[in-house]
Parts: C-alpha cells; sequence; structure tokens
C-alpha cells in the first residue's frame, strides 16, 4: 500500500473499528491494502465517517480530510496509464459483493441458503391469460447482504400485455384483541403499545422487515429490535423501539415499498434489458413481487425474467 490512511476517533471515549480500539482523538493507521479493504466496507466505519458530525475522520498522513474526501481516500486507490490518464472501472457493486445472476428465489427451508434446490425454489416465470398472474421472489439477507442492479425481460404471443415489478414486505399475521403490547398504525404498520393495544401478535407469526440505510446514511423509522441467532437461524430478544429508531418493522398487510418496473407493456416476441447504473440494498424480509397482466381479449401468453444483483454470498 503506498498511500498513508490513518483512521482518527473523533469522539470523546475510544470506540473499536475493525477490531482495533481506537482512544479518543487518537488515530489508527491502516497497514495493508488488505486491511484497507476490510475498513472501507464496514458499515460501522462508513456510518460513523457520514454521521453528523462525523465520529471518526480520515487522515493522509498530512492533514485530516473532510468527509467525502475521506471516504474517496479510503476507498478508492487510483490508478493511470503512463500519460497521466486515470483508469476507470465503471461498476455498481459494493465493495465485498460479487455479481450475481437470478431468474429465482433463495430455498425458504433454510434461512442461510444461497439459491437452493430446483424442487425449493420458484423460478420468475409468469404464464398468463385472461387474468393478473403474480409471483414473489425471497431472498435470504439476514447473512448475506444483497443488491438489485438492473433486470431483463422477455415474453411471447403477448398482446400489448403489461408487466410490473415492486418490492413489498413480508406479512405478519394478528387479530383483533384488547390491553397488548401491539397496534396497527395506518392500517398496515404494527407498532409497540403500552398495554393499551388493539392487535395481538404470536411471535411465531412475526416477520421481521429489514430498515436500510440510503446512500446518505439516512435510515428508515423501526419500531423493533432483534437479535439474529446463527446456529438457531432465527430471531430472538425481540423488543420494542417506540422511538423509530430500531432495525426492523413489521407489516400486517402487504404495500408497495418500491417499484421499478411499472406496467411495462409488451408486443409479440421479444427480449429487453432494463438497463441501470445503480444498485439498490434489499432489506431481510422484503419480497421482489412480479405481475403480469393480460390485455384486451383472451389469450395465451408468457414471460419470464432474471435480475442482476450484487452479493456477499453466491452460493
Amino acid at each position: 500500500m503506498n498511500r498513508v490512511i490513518r483512521i482518527k476517533n473523533c469522539q470523546e471515549s475510544s470506540d473499536v473499528y475493525c477490531g482495533q480500539t481506537i482512544a479518543a482523538s487518537e488515530y489508527y493507521t491502516i497497514q495493508s491494502d488488505t486491511e484497507r479493504f476490510k475498513f472501507a466496507v464496514d458499515s460501522k466505519i462508513n456510518q460513523h465517517l457520514w454521521s453528523d458530525p462525523a465520529k471518526i475522520l480520515i487522515n493522509d498522513g498530512d492533514k485530516d480530510l473532510d468527509v467525502e474526501t475521506g471516504d474517496q481516500w479510503l476507498k478508492l486507490i487510483d490508478k493511470q496509464e503512463l500519460d497521466g490518464k486515470k483508469i476507470v472501472h465503471q461498476t455498481s457493486r459494493p465493495l465485498g459483493t460479487y455479481t450475481y445472476f437470478s431468474g429465482a428465489n433463495d430455498d425458504q427451508t433454510d434461512p442461510h441458503a444461497v439459491g437452493g434446490d430446483e424442487t425449493n425454489i420458484l423460478h420468475l416465470e409468469l404464464p398468463s391469460g385472461t387474468n393478473s398472474i403474480v409471483k414473489y421472489m425471497d431472498l435470504n439477507i439476514i447473512q448475506n447482504p444483497t443488491y438489485v442492479h438492473e433486470g431483463y425481460l422477455q415474453w411471447h404471443d403477448a398482446h400489448g400485455d403489461i408487466i410490473k415489478m415492486e418490492i413489498t414486505p413480508k406479512v405478519t399475521d394478528y387479530s383483533a384483541s384488547s390491553d397488548t403490547n401491539y397496534n396497527l398504525y395506518g392500517g398496515y404498520l404494527i407498532i409497540p403499545a403500552a398495554g393499551d393495544g388493539t392487535i395481538s401478535v404470536d411471535s411465531e407469526d412475526m416477520e421481521l422487515v429489514q430498515c436500510v440505510e440510503n446512500e446518505f446514511g439516512v435510515k428508515p423509522a423501526g419500531y423493533w429490535n432483534a437479535d439474529w441467532n446463527t446456529t438457531n437461524k432465527e430471531f430472538e430478544n425481540i423488543a420494542a423501539a417506540p422511538s423509530g429508531n430500531g432495525d426492523y418493522n413489521m407489516f400486517g398487510v402487504e404495500v408497495v415499498l418500491a417499484r421499478f418496473c411499472n406496467w411495462i407493456p409488451v408486443l409479440g416476441n421479444g427480449f429487453v434489458q432494463l438497463q441501470s447504473s445503480d444498485q439498490s440494498q434489499l432489506g431481510h424480509g422484503s419480497r421482489l413481487k412480479a405481475t403480469a397482466k393480460t390485455k384486451g381479449d383472451a389469450h395465451e401468453w408468457c414471460c419470464a425474467c432474471f435480475l442482476t444483483m450484487h452479493r456477499k454470498k453466491t452460493c
């Protein structure tokens, strides 16, 4: 590694980053490219660097850098041609992930599975006729950070039929009750109550949906916290976060969290790449929902789709 990269702890007390304890107002010097990569992809490093005010800063050996410059100094390795031109590599892939093409979900019988045997997965094939056809793509994300990059559609014998793809949450079953610790907000979101709730939820029915930060480090309000037990492969210590600073939500009704393919019309036989230079992170408990709708007179047609994703684990 030919550049000096130092991490400064701007807090009033010591903190631990990637296994290294850094005292208050002190620096830690990164020793190698391998360690630099480890720091660059660490979620705590990125969260503390972009917090307001910043809890850490990056130092180039001479000075503390502003947040954006420091982020680039930590994550980018400048390479140049002999004439000084920079060599660049266009990619939407977050550091620490691999490109992953998939037209099917992950095996839902094992929360740690990536893909799975054909008998335990669903393909994004949408045979259609006179009615709307819906299929869900459920991915195991709790131990495998996953980002959607772009999609591809192909179809056969379409007559102006339409297709959309959305992100929805897994749904938690509930029942009407009184004097409980759960309420239904807005008719869809299950939030904590203080013994005066109007619904009841069985712990075995809880489907936690992860709140993920956007590119500015802002995380949606989450009303529940929990720990993932990697041995039992289930959540434990589920606790209320009534102020909205939790990591998870529970939804009593399916709602659309995002829509990235809005009623695309298709004719005859064809194929299209829904090209993108970006990526969006999926949270645990979110589902990819594909809907195909027949238009006009009843007729037989079909379509299939697959996605390009970036995942920490591909098998």
